[in-house]
């Protein structure tokens, strides 16, 4: 499930030493409008990926957008566009060839395509005059379109339109990259409110070019674009194709995805802490729309989970998606209040290590768990060698402590402290199903966040968790 990001890093510092012996390449891009370029993009809000594609790949890249808007694999044909891209294909360079959305349009025969024949017959054509010209194809299925039911079930429009592209790129042995998959994870992972972030709808007044607004569930804006030429590029590496070598070097770093809400933070300090980490990629979710993506196949495209959420009564199903991931081997940060989450399940114990308890229970002596505001707590480093804490020395964080909690048996300790008004440990490595899992219990506010060595708790725990969580 998870990438393995010791071969990328390897394919990617091989790159790096000898980025000027690289020789140049282009990337060919032959489709429709959402891989398109658009007009004015000082103005216009809407993008296709491919538009947003060399973002992810250093300068020995020239990314070459043949795509059009409207475009079938029978009309982009039949206009000599195809033929175009042929004269400009060189030894080595790469062509990412996706149609579908308007070959399934059966009303207008310049464009429509069965697709068990016509369009199965052009996808083979490129592929192979691609190859006739020492090109190397890589086949691409149309990204979803944001079509919701009553119900709130994403709906597919595209029929056997990905399979057969699927197919295609199997019997030849090319590259597929099966963008219909990914983005339907993330679309109805993110549920049929939020995704609208990703999709051009656009209230009346907000835009200058579109200033009757618009409500668009195909096409890109240029957080969606981004995205997907993420995903496309994030494919490129799994995939280990030779192209991974060229990739800027931010595309290798780990992404993060922060789970908050359900508790009052800094939201600006607390963001900031992650914006100064240059060592990964983050993005921020919060509660309970994060329950969705975090449900969905698409939670894959993350190399750790950090919790600073508070979500202290959550149905059943929702205690699954959590044993699921632990099941998957995903590595997760659990920070702070996020340990007084799921009061009622006793699984969460032996996911996160431990618990905050809210109420306890007298008649199986059990003790509410209790915290203390503004302290200056001297923190003792339990292990200088583990990745966590490797090269710091103890130090004072000025924090709120937790002390009374249940802690399973057989945690790590990371981080001791002799104050009363606190646990210890105060931070500790777990281990539930394939999963590591790192809870710290510092992380309250602003001065918290601000602390040197809490900074680098922080980030240690991500690129150690990012690692062992790709070990085969």
């Amino acid at each position: 499930m998870m990438k393995n990001w010791t071969l990328f890093a390897f394919l990617l510092l091989l790159g790096a030493c000898g980025g000027d012996s690289l020789p140049p390449l282009t990337v060919h891009l032959v489709g429709d409008s959402t891989m398109a370029d658009k007009r004015d993009p000082e103005h216009n809000p809407e993008r296709g990926w491919g538009q947003m594609l060399h973002l992810f790949f250093n300068d020995k890249v020239t990314v070459s957008n043949h795509a059009v808007n409207g475009r079938s694999s029978l009309s982009f044909i039949n206009e000599g566009r195809w033929n175009e891209v042929m004269e400009e294909i060189r030894p080595g360079d790469y062509v990412f060839i996706q149609f579908g959305h308007n070959d399934q349009k059966a009303y207008d025969p310049e464009r429509y395509t069965n697709p068990w024949s016509a369009y199965r017959r052009n996808l083979e054509r490129m592929c192979r005059e691609t190859m006739e010209r020492e090109g190397n194809p890589v086949i691409l299925s149309s990204i979803v379109r944001r079509n919701f039911n009553p119900e709130g079930t994403l709906e597919d429009t595209h029929g056997p339109y990905p399979y057969v592209a699927r197919e295609v790129a199997r019997e030849l042995g090319i590259p597929f990259i099966d963008l219909q998959q990914q983005t339907e994870d993330l679309v109805s992972g993110l549920g049929r409110v939020r995704s609208t972030a990703l999709y051009m709808h656009l209230k009346p007044g907000e835009s200058e070019m579109v200033p009757e607004g618009r409500s668009d569930n195909t096409h890109l804006n240029v957080r969606g674009a981004t995205e997907v030429a993420g995903m496309v590029a994030a494919s490129v590496m799994k995939q280990g194709l030779p192209l991974s070598s060229y990739l800027a070097p931010f595309a290798s770093l780990p992404r993060v995805l922060v789970v908050t809400g359900g508790h009052a933070y800094d939201t600006t300090a607390f963001v900031d802490l992650f914006r100064s980490m240059e060592q990964v990629r983050f993005d921020t979710l919060s509660q309970p729309h994060a329950t969705g993506l975090l449900s969905s196949a698409c939670v894959g495209q993350y190399n750790v989970l950090v919790f600073y959420d508070y979500v202290p009564e959550a149905p059943l199903k929702d205690t699954t998606v959590y044993t699921r991931l632990a099941f998957r081997g995903m590595p997760m940060l659990f920070l702070h209040h996020a340990l007084c989450s799921f009061q009622g399940w006793n699984g969460f114990v032996d996911l996160a290590g431990g618990q905050y308890i809210m109420e306890g229970n007298r008649e199986l002596d059990v003790r509410p768990s209790e915290y203390t505001h503004d302290l200056d707590i001297p923190v003792k480093v339990a292990d200088r060698n583990h990745p966590v804490t490797r090269g710091m020395e103890d130090f004072t964080i000025h924090d709120e402590g937790y002390r009374v909690l249940q802690i399973a048996e057989g945690v790590t300790p990371l981080l001791s402290t002799d104050l009363p008004e606190c646990d210890t440990p105060l931070g500790w490595v777990n281990h539930c199903g394939e999963s590591t899992v790192v809870y710290l219990m510092l992380g309250h506010d602003r001065r918290a966040y601000a602390s040197p060595s809490f900074r680098q708790l922080i980030r240690q725990s991500l690129l150690w968790l990012a690692e062992t969580g790709n070990e085969p």
